[in-house]
């Protein structure tokens, strides 16, 4: 059972979408990095941006956390369709995981 929101991102599935995951940000650097160590059939990371090739992209990759870009190679002109599909994904993934 869970009892704190720490328990539910390292255990859990998360879904990133609008927040940078910024290098300052070290308290959650250091939960991916546990995240990424528990090593548990469950509990991924998908970090929603577009395009791809960014050097956070690869750290965030290492730690075991899928890039989702949903066909947004480039950043988009305007991000609203970007985050209407990005939150379809998500959906998606949710019911999936649901049965």
């Amino acid at each position: 059972i869970m009892s704190s929101w720490i328990d539910a991102f390292i255990m859990g599935d998360v879904y990133v979408l609008g927040f940078k995951f910024d290098y300052s940000e070290t308290d959650l650097w250091w939960l991916l990095n546990r995240k990424k160590n528990e090593k548990a059939e469950t509990g991924k990371l998908y970090y929603y941006a577009p395009g791809s090739g960014n050097a956070r992209y690869s750290l965030l990759e290492t730690y075991g956390a899928k890039i989702e870009n949903v066909g947004y190679w480039s950043k988009p002109s305007d991000y609203r369709e970007f985050y209407f599909d990005a939150i379809s994904d998500i959906k998606e993934k949710i019911k999936a995981r649901r049965g």
